[in-house]
């Protein structure tokens, strides 16, 4: 299953907005998604969805990666329903809903942002906080995300190198999950290492620092209106949908 989405080059409006900004209204969509409820949590969750297929092409990989954090969410939920019960469900349905789209808002992000941008995104977020590495912060965590598609590759590859070799019984996951993991960690620790080699090699120190161009003040007024006017909106939708469908059902 491929959770991981990297980077794709595009032209669309979220590829050519600001990075910075588009961070802001990232987190303001996760404050809204965590106070979403009902049907207003659903509309933000089809929106968020409908955006991916949007802006992001091919569709087909898109429409993909939908399907994987839904099954992703559903696995987590049948393991939280075997482990409470089922009293444990009104709880857990919701925060299925809030995990399912917080994944989508993250394909979103990391699906439109390059590396470079949220290397230097970080660092301008970072810098001003005295004594904070920011440099290394930064480029931390581009390196992380760059890394995690070839992360999902190796993992796939993994699998696959134990399915070639008989596999392991479904009964044994602890050995099946031993087979898998301690060769990527293997893996990941050598990546690792010749990532640190390549920094040291190139004189990369704590003081580097990484430059994004100025804020596009037309994209500063849209970032404003849309953290104002997007639970406006979701409650607005949610309300409107609960009103369609009691009409409904009353006929």
């Amino acid at each position: 299953m491929e959770m991981i989405l990297g980077y794709r080059h595009g032209n669309s409006l979220l590829h050519r907005y600001d990075p910075r900004l588009k961070l802001i209204m990232l987190l303001a969509a996760v404050m809204a998604v965590n106070k979403a409820a009902g049907a207003e949590l659903a509309f933000q969750g089809f929106v968020l969805s409908s955006m991916l297929l949007v802006f992001l092409s091919p569709q087909r990989d898109s429409f993909r990666q939908i399907v994987s954090a839904i099954r992703f969410v559903l696995v987590l939920l049948v393991f939280s329903l075997a482990a409470g019960g089922i009293s444990a469900s009104a709880g857990l349905l919701p925060l299925s809903a809030r995990l399912y789209t917080w994944v989508i808002l993250g394909f979103l992000y990391t699906g439109t942002t390059s590396s470079s941008e949220i290397r230097a995104t970080f660092f301008q977020f970072t810098c001003w906080i005295p004594g904070f590495p920011a440099s290394y912060f930064a480029l931390m965590i581009s390196i992380t995300l760059s890394s995690l598609p070839r992360f999902n590759t190796a993992l796939k590859t993994g699998t696959e190198a134990l399915v070639s070799r008989g596999g392991v019984p479904w009964y044994r996951p602890i050995r099946r999950l031993r087979a898998v993991s301690i060769p990527l960690l293997l893996r990941t620790v050598k990546q690792a290492s010749q990532i640190s080699d390549a920094l040291a090699a190139r004189g990369f120190n704590g003081n580097r620092v990484f430059r994004v161009g100025k804020l596009p003040l037309k994209q500063i007024a849209f970032t404003a209106a849309f953290i104002a006017a997007y639970p406006w909106l979701a409650e607005f939708f949610a309300c409107t949908f609960n009103r369609f469908s009691g009409i409904l059902l009353l006929r």
